[in-house]
Order: C-alpha cells, then structure tokens, then sequence
C-alpha cells in the first residue's frame, strides 16, 4: 500500500509495479451489479480496484491464454463467479468461448433476476435455495442447445444456466387446471 492508500500489483513478468485503481467513477457501481462477471473483458482491466484481482499476476501466458481471444484471468474469474450457483463449470475443447458466455450470463440471471435487491418477481426462498446447476456441464448443454432439446432434464437440473430457476416450482411448471377446465385429450 503506498502513501496514498492506492495498493500496487506486482508480478515478476510485468515491468514494474501497476497501480490497484479503477480507471471509471461508476467502477464500484458496476462491480456491486455484477459486470466484474458479466462483462469480465472490460472490468477487469479498467476496474481492478473494484473487481477486487489486485495482486492477481498479469503475466503475458495469462493475457494470451486463449486462441478465442478470452484470457485466462478472465476465464478463470467467471468460473469462480460461476461455481457459485452450483456445480463448478468446465469450459474447454470447441464450445469453451459459447460456454464461457453461457457462465457469463448464468452469474448475471442469478445476481440480476434471481437474487435482485429489489426483485421485479416472486420466488419463494426453497426455489432460490435449490435453484443450482447440478452439473459440472452444465454450461455446455446450454451452449448446445439443450434446454430446449432436453427441457425435462435440464430446466431443474441446470436452471441456472437455463435461466428457468422459476420452473423448478411443480406449481410453476405445470399449473393447475381451473376448476370448470375440461382436459383436451380424453383417455
């Protein structure tokens, strides 16, 4: 920590130190709402302060780690982000940048929708408890396309990543008929 209260980065493939600051007013903002996770490209590069990776090493295999163009730190932040709301995501071979998307917009659903300080729906307690990807694969199927190819499965089992945590209620899913309701198909 230096004279200023600012604290240094250091990493022995870096030249000198590189100052822990945010580079943007709203970088605390942005963190509290989650970009650190949704939008890692940006953030963690404008906003380390904020996104709390001061000290994290920013070594040149770090920042060129992916032939997609998504380094390692922030492959590796969004993963951690991720591995929150369940099982821990893999994200490699052909579908790792679709599925590091997916992560991506699993940790905004969950910190924006289902988690929301000032939550625009209703979901009891229970269905946010359980709402957990069940899989390490998770964002992969979704990558894929599964959810819809394979609602049954994947609507409870990954509803994070599908973004239908609001189905694992039987309620939600499959509503209750009116009372004067005639069923459409007869035995």
């Amino acid at each position: 920590v230096g004279v200023d209260g600012t604290e240094t980065c250091e990493d022995a493939n870096d030249v000198g130190p590189e100052p822990c600051a945010d580079g943007h007013d709203l970088c605390g903002f942005w963190a509290d709402e989650g970009e650190c996770a949704s939008n890692p490209g940006y953030m963690l590069r404008a906003c380390r302060r904020s996104c709390r990776v001061c000290g994290v090493p920013r070594s040149e295999s770090r920042r060129t780690a992916a032939v997609d163009g998504t380094d390692a730190e922030e492959t590796a932040f969004v993963l951690d982000a991720v591995s929150a709301y369940g099982e821990p995501q893999k994200a490699e071979g052909s579908e790792r940048h679709a599925t590091l998307n997916v992560a991506k917009m699993t940790v905004s659903y969950m910190r924006n929708f289902v988690h929301a300080p000032r939550p625009t729906h209703s979901m009891s307690e229970s269905v946010k408890a359980s709402c957990r990807n069940r899989h390490e694969l998770c964002s992969f199927w979704v990558a894929l396309g599964e959810c819809e190819a394979n609602p049954a499965f994947m609507v409870t089992n990954c509803a994070p990543a599908c973004r239908s945590c609001h189905k694992i209620d039987f309620d939600e899913r499959c509503p209750k008929r009116d009372g004067d309701a005639a069923p459409g198909l007869r035995p």
